[in-house]
């Protein structure tokens, strides 16, 4: 059997391409070494295992061996899991869009041995198609241009290099104002669907574009902010994105309806939607929202927690070489499994037909198999049969058991089982939140469980790490490892105001600094990374918001809770810096305008007293109740030894009168309200 250099890798996707004829290398100096030696170009391919396309075109191309022969005849091919190297996939991924005005995955690009690219594209077909040549047309085309046109090549790639680095530095300083809120909010008015809520097609649960909006209408009162959110959030649970008997969101639907999915589930999704729901809940007391929270929470905690528990970073689109087989059903199975009137109602529920209710992505045909969606709310229904919702409700649910009971019986996709650090403080800040919110104490155990393995087995000599995979630890940490791991810690901290969490914030607060800090920003890769061909920093929000704009936000509430100036200061430099590039569009950087938004309404809260007072616990549980985005919390125990470790870190809690009846102290912008006891007045302050 054909095997590469790859057989030797940890990372998932890296070995789904191991026994490929490719002669694959994984990124490194043998590859480029080679490269110059030889004097061919590289031909570098990004994606991930959970990657629908990418798994075509392997199929396609990859694991043909007339294209492995043009390839490894001509080129130095090299493999890259961009989950495990995110710093490549995004200077790559910015070098497809800026030479072709679009990028994905599998993420194709042709560079010089000292890795600066000339030639990027997507996925590309074995065979020419839709006027564009095939796998093995392009290849050889490039590789003639190689031999013929060398040095115009090289001279092409140092000015996409000069452009590149030219998009990731920082432009003339500026001045954040709330004007930029409204203009935001009102950019994602003109795209936002009014028929299906979400954001252009395809749609992606983009969740702190949702998250924003709600913050938006708490400042404004603007209703109809809430309203898009709200909608959006409803048609996402109603849509075949969500899984409606494992639970979970798929990655992102093709269609405006939230109807077709691609299939594969990623823990940043899980996270992150999670929050958009809870913020939800908070903001509106929707008791959906709330119960969408916590199945997502039972399909992380059953499918993606790993044996250490920590979190898996995705699970696959594809079962038996098909995507979505996992995931949708016949009519045949749907009889088999229920009976009568819960068969009947079922069908109805989530559109379920003889011919199947969609059309491949594909084909444009019916296949006989149907996802699960609803068009109509369950309210909708129950009236039109002339039932109770809650009659609905049960009947779905006990349907809902008996599928997944019979999915038992079929084959599950495959995990990703990369622990990744970034992801996995994503999901315990989401957890956290919710376990302090709902008074859920198995979220909470969840979330100090991960940090508990993050912190002992991605932390080496005070330097984390990113990618953990069979006791194998592989990159220095990123800035979004650094940032949403510090998020992490201080949700556990307004939680469980356990010290230590506080202390572990503040430390990694301290390092961020130190090895990602240069000129006025955050660089994304450390100063002990030394094999990018530039300096990226990212200030604007994609999929997930960017490192820079989580870290803003961690440093101004740290500078609050434990009063660190210097915090303060790094982010107004950071606001001075990137105010030019918010300004000109304003809903790509909602994170950052969310930090603004912090700074600029913020509410401390300072709690004295016992934590395990009666007393002390109403007041926490009134505090938690209310919804005011821009709060930080600090408590301050009364009992000696805890107080002598918050004072290690924050030396000013001496000013405060200890006292075992709890106290609780409100500072809101610049002025500071009297002392409170009154947990019902306090609740009042609040509001």
């Amino acid at each position: 059997m054909v095997k590469n250099r790859l057989i030797n890798e940890k990372s998932p996707y890296l070995k789904q391409h191991a026994k490929n004829p490719v002669d694959w290398y994984p990124w490194g100096e043998e590859a480029f070494k080679k490269a110059k030696l030889e004097n061919k170009p590289i031909f570098l391919s990004i994606g991930y295992s959970t990657c629908h396309w990418c798994h075509v075109m392997a199929k396609d191309s990859f694991e043909d061996f007339d294209v492995a022969d043009t390839l490894n005849k001509n080129f130095i091919s090299i493999k890259v899991d961009r989950e495990e190297r995110p710093d490549l996939d995004d200077i790559y991924l910015k070098t497809c869009q800026l030479m072709t005005g679009s990028g994905g995955w599998p993420l194709t690009i042709i560079m010089t041995p000292d890795k600066k690219p000339f030639f990027a594209a997507t996925f590309i077909s074995k065979e020419p198609r839709f006027g564009s040549p095939g796998i093995i047309d392009l290849l050889e085309g490039i590789s003639e241009l190689w031999a013929i046109k060398h040095d115009e090549i090289v001279k092409r790639s140092d000015e996409i290099l000069i452009h590149l680095e030219n998009i990731s530095k920082t432009t003339s300083k500026g001045k954040l104002d709330e004007k930029l809120l409204e203009k935001a909010f009102l950019q994602l008015k003109e795209i936002y669907d009014k028929n299906y809520g979400g954001f252009g097609v395809p749609k992606f649960p983009t969740a702190h574009l949702i998250i924003f909006l709600i913050k938006y209408w708490k400042k404004t009162g603007n209703d109809e902010a809430l309203e898009m959110a709200i909608k959006t959030l409803d048609k996402m649970k109603m849509g075949g994105i969500y899984d409606h008997i494992s639970y979970g969101f798929h990655r992102y639907a093709v269609d405006e309806m939230w109807k077709l999915p691609h299939f594969e589930k990623m823990l940043y999704d899980q996270a992150l939607i999670s929050m958009a729901y809870l913020e939800s809940y908070r903001a509106t007391r929707n008791e959906e929202h709330k119960k969408i929270v916590s199945e997502v929470f039972e399909y992380v905690l059953k499918v993606l927690k790993s044996p250490e528990k920590a979190f898996y970073s995705a699970e696959n689109a594809e079962s038996e070489g098909i995507e979505g087989k996992f995931y949708t059903w016949n009519i045949t199975e749907i009889d088999q499994i229920l009976r009568n009137s819960e068969n009947n109602i079922f069908k109805k529920v989530y559109n379920i037909k003889p011919e199947g209710n969609y059309l491949g992505e594909s084909t444009e045909a019916t296949n006989g198999t149907n996802i699960l969606y609803m068009e109509r709310s369950i309210q909708e229904i129950a009236s039109e049969m002339e039932m109770w919702p809650e009659e609905v409700d049960q009947i779905l649910e006990k349907a809902r058991k008996k599928l997944l009971d019979a999915l038992e019986n079929r084959k599950r996709p495959s995990k990703d089982y990369k622990i990744l650090a970034d992801w996995n403080g994503l999901m315990i800040a989401s957890l956290s939140k919710a376990g302090r919110i709902f008074k859920n104490e198995e979220y909470i155990k969840a979330s100090e469980d991960a940090m508990s393995f993050l912190l002992s087995k991605m932390v080496i000599n005070e330097k984390l790490y990113h990618s953990y995979i069979e006791n194998e630890l592989k990159v220095p940490g990123f800035l979004d490892d650094y940032a949403f791991i510090t998020w992490g810690l201080i949700e556990l901290y307004f939680a469980t105001f356990n010290i230590e969490y506080l202390k572990k914030a503040r430390d990694f607060a301290e390092k961020t600094l130190e090895l990602f800090w240069e000129d006025g920003g955050f660089n994304f890769a450390s100063k002990e990374v030394n094999d990018n061909i530039f300096k990226v920093r990212n200030i604007y929000d994609g999929a997930i918001p960017s490192g820079t704009s989580i870290m803003a936000l961690n440093l101004l509430k740290l500078s609050h809770i434990l009063r660190i100036d210097k915090y303060h200061e790094k982010v107004y430099e950071l606001f001075e810096n990137s105010a030019e590039k918010i300004s000109k569009s304003p809903f790509t950087y909602l994170q950052m305008l969310s930090a603004y938004n912090f700074d600029n309404d913020p509410t401390d809260v300072s709690i004295v007293g016992d934590l395990e007072n009666k007393t002390t616990k109403e007041i926490i549980d009134e505090i938690n109740r209310v919804y005011r985005p821009n709060m930080s919390l600090l408590f301050i125990p009364s009992d000696s030894e805890r107080l002598k470790k918050l004072e290690k870190i924050a030396s000013f809690v001496k000013e405060y009168p200890t006292s075992k009846d709890p106290v609780v102290y409100i500072c809101k912008k610049d002025s500071c309200l009297n002392p409170e006891t009154n947990p019902s007045q306090i609740l009042n302050l609040l509001r």
